[in-house]
């Protein structure tokens, strides 16, 4: 009888050991992450945003079905957010929800969220799919949307960066100036007004007048035709110590001529501004011998024709990583990008971002950006094959271009100033890159996406507004995407050669190698067994 009590006590202790180990445990949260870029832990940023919360975060995931069978999206967002759960010590409440349960349609037309298409192989045939992937987070009857959840390597960035509007209700304000009076976000620049939404309340700046002092950065999208006027009230939002991006252009080059034609844009208000600041953008244009294939318009329809005025920024080898802006860089397309060349100016820092490859050529006499015309100067060599500079980073003080004497008719010069505080510019020798033009066919059935040029967008509009914390989450999962591996074409080929025999011939051939091995042994040891029996018979 006593030992049937001893054992029932015993039952009882590591019972209670168990129950009190599992409330322990409960209290803490323990994740080994052993991936080289820590891509499924959260930043300190995110942490940081999480700590503020002082009541509970819900969040709901709408997916679909056919998504979850045709693609591991949904999964990995489904990890990161329980990894933000996992760390917010309970407040971060996480719900997952099909867009067919009932009542989900409805939400998702209320959040204005709408399906994207997928092909999905149903029954033996290629059909197309309409599916969701969206979240909705709610705090303190407030409300974020992110509508289209199909990047998880930059999807810590936009979930911090709405919980940080949720909780701290602090929203950026950026302003834009379209070098083109006639482009707007609706027509020309649709992506990037969807995108730069994500970041802030997005304004289209009209810089004929005095720019709103209260914009936290100002991003200046080509200078066509944008006036002295223009370029006064851009200097004097620099003097009073308001970052800017100046996206400008060498040479513009008109799409809607047959021949592509060409125009130098120097000297011009805007880079002779970009040059009183201490950068030159010089009025030729760049080819590259690592450039996109595109559809062009020939005798017989559309062909494919490689674009050398179109290339691709290596992610391992033309950038500078010590900056926050390329330090984790995925990669950067750029067309009809113009070379920089730095003016020294006392006060003033400049820094290199990105350049071209040491294959380019800068083309000096620009009549048009015509493909075949382009290739065929890559190919003769007339140009000397070098790495130009594309992208710039100026820091320090400014002097402003302008006095009351040589200010330009019409404005007003009462209080104008002279020079700025401590402040930020970046400038680009392109306007294009972050235009609707990323998403041109560049085959008979592809468009390209170039998410890496909004990535790197987004990574300016960071740096230049001073939340580095949160510019080193958006860029740490981030890897190259279509520069990945061997970028010499001889070299690739080879390569591609090389996989196809190891595939194709090698390993099928070890495994016959193996099996016969393995036969050959089996039949010696039986023979070995008959043999054995026989004797001692």
């Amino acid at each position: 009888m006593k030992v049937i009590q001893k054992e029932k006590i015993l039952a009882l202790m590591v019972g209670a050991i168990f129950v009190l180990a599992a409330i322990l445990i409960g209290q803490f949260y323990v994740r080994l992450d052993v991936t080289s870029n820590q891509a499924y832990t959260i930043g300190e940023a995110s942490r940081q945003i999480l700590a503020e919360a002082q009541e509970d975060i819900q969040v709901t995931y709408f997916t679909s079905g056919q998504l979850r069978n045709a693609s591991p999206i949904p999964q990995a967002v489904e990890d990161l957010l329980w990894e933000y759960a996992g760390r917010s010590g309970g407040r971060f409440k996480v719900r997952v929800v099909d867009s067919k349960e009932s009542g989900a349609e409805a939400e998702l037309q209320r959040m204005n969220v709408r399906p994207q298409e997928i092909q999905v192989m149903e029954q033996s045939q290629l059909t197309v799919a309409l599916v969701y992937s969206a979240l909705k987070l709610e705090y303190l009857g407030r409300e974020e949307i992110l509508p289209n959840v199909y990047n998880p390597d930059n999807l810590e960035y936009e979930l911090t960066s709405a919980l940080r509007k949720l909780i701290r209700q602090k929203e950026r304000r950026i302003g834009v100036i379209f070098g083109t009076r006639s482009q707007s976000f609706e027509n020309n620049w649709t992506v990037l007004g969807n995108y730069l939404k994500g970041m802030g309340n997005v304004v289209s700046v009209d810089s004929t007048t005095p720019i709103d002092r209260g914009l936290d950065v100002l991003l200046v999208m080509g200078h066509a035709e944008l006036t002295d006027k223009d370029a006064f009230h851009i200097d004097q939002f620099i003097m009073n110590g308001k970052p800017v991006l100046l996206a400008l252009d060498g040479v513009g080059v008109d799409i809607n001529t047959p021949m592509l034609s060409a125009t130098q844009l120097y000297p011009r208000p805007l880079t002779l501004l970009a040059e009183q600041y201490g950068i030159k953008v010089e009025p030729t244009l760049m080819l590259d011998v690592y450039a996109r294939i595109l559809q062009f318009q020939g005798m017989r329809g559309l062909e494919l024709k490689r674009y050398p005025y179109w290339f691709q920024i290596d992610p391992r080898t033309n950038v500078n990583r010590d900056h926050p802006i390329t330090q984790r860089f995925g990669g950067l397309d750029l067309m009809w990008a113009s070379p920089l060349t730095v003016q020294q100016r006392e006060g003033i820092t400049a820094t290199r971002l990105v350049r071209s490859s040491e294959r380019s050529v800068e083309l000096k006499e620009v009549p048009n950006a015509e493909p075949d015309q382009g290739m065929m100067s890559l190919q003769m060599g007339q140009q000397e094959a070098k790495s130009r500079d594309l992208a710039y980073v100026l820091t320090g003080v400014f002097k402003s271009s302008y006095t009351a004497q040589n200010a330009p008719e019409g404005v007003n010069t009462e209080g104008l100033l002279a020079a700025s505080p401590e402040n930020r510019i970046v400038v680009i020798g392109d306007s294009d890159w972050a235009s609707d033009f990323v998403r041109i066919p560049t085959d008979l059935f592809t468009r390209s996406d170039a998410s890496y040029n909004l990535e790197f967008l987004g990574a300016i509009v960071e740096w230049l507004s001073q939340d580095e914390m949160i510019l080193k989450i958006k860029s740490r999962n981030l890897r190259p995407r279509e520069l990945a591996g061997i970028r010499d074409e001889a070299a690739r080929n080879f390569a591609d050669l090389l996989l196809k025999i190891v595939g194709l011939v090698l390993v099928p051939l070890v495994v016959v190698v193996f099996g016969v091995v393995r036969l050959v042994r089996r039949k010696n040891r039986e023979n070995l067994v008959k043999t054995t029996s026989r004797s001692g018979a």
